[in-house]
């Protein structure tokens, strides 16, 4: 064989060996296909995702995370103590050889790392450990519908609210009783919750302007360890004329005074 064929077998060698090049070696954006592992191969993970994490000095940030079946992701940020637009950062992702876990990082440069399970990610700490403490399952984000139909921004009705401030002072729930939780019913007029140990139920009627009136409030009988707290809701439920939702959060007004007297927080059931 000449110089000549032999050059002209290279090349054509050289080309052969090109389309026989996988894609993923050309790829810019982090491969999420493949064998992986159980989390990445049968769940349904792509789409948006909710929680309320916690921040210093806030009630909390309302933050929505889209991650796409290409690799990237988007999140959104909002401080729900304030009417703020939410901050959005985009990034990319790629998965741990586990194949249950994903790094994200935006461009910006924040890393944070999620476990995938079935309808949740879990956020891990900087060490790529689960979270723990008190506050362990304020990361955990909830796959939702879509990046507005969540319980934050649920109607006041059919929402399961839990008291977690009376008169500007946090509630804590007493040994042997349950929280303080309220639903507002869709199809009637009926409010009803447990105050604590007992059941408590009445009336109310939304007004304009985000006006509200209860009526008609009456609990239980049972005998509670901490009657004041049961007395206290009662109460506040009587002075409230105003309402407002901010983020997940309910607040219950005064308007003469512009006193904030309750503060209630939307809960997601497991």
């Amino acid at each position: 064989m000449n110089r000549f064929s032999l050059r002209r077998f290279a090349c054509v060698l050289l080309l052969l060996i090109g389309f026989c090049v996988p894609d993923r070696v050309f790829a810019t954006t982090p491969s999420v296909c493949g064998m992986g592992g159980p989390s990445q191969t049968s769940v349904d993970w792509a789409g948006y995702y909710w929680a309320n994490v916690p921040c210093s000095g806030c009630s909390g940030i309302d933050t929505v995370l889209l991650i796409r079946m290409n690799g990237t992701f988007r999140i959104e940020r909002r401080n729900i103590d304030k009417a703020v637009t939410p901050t959005v950062s985009e990034g990319v992702f790629e998965w741990l050889p586990d194949g249950n876990t994903i790094v994200c990082r935006e461009s910006g440069g924040q890393v944070t790392q999620f476990q995938v399970k079935e309808t949740r990610l879990y956020q891990l700490d900087a060490q790529g450990q689960p979270m723990i403490g008190d506050l362990a399952k304020r990361y955990v984000f909830y796959k939702v519908t879509d990046g507005v139909t969540r319980v934050p921004y649920a109607t006041l009705k059919s929402t399961n609210w839990k008291l977690t401030a009376l008169m500007g002072k946090p509630v804590v729930t007493g040994k042997g009783q349950h929280e303080v939780r309220m639903m507002f019913k869709t199809c009637s007029s009926l409010l009803q919750g447990s105050s604590g140990c007992n059941t408590f139920y009445g009336t109310y009627e939304l007004l304009p302007y985000n006006r509200i009136r209860f009526s008609r409030l009456d609990s239980g009988q049972n005998p509670c360890q901490e009657m004041v707290t049961e007395q206290d809701v009662l109460g506040v439920l009587t002075q409230a004329d105003s309402y407002m939702i901010k983020g997940n959060v309910l607040l219950l007004s005064r308007t003469s005074d512009k006193s904030q007297l309750a503060r209630f927080e939307a809960v997601i059931e497991k």
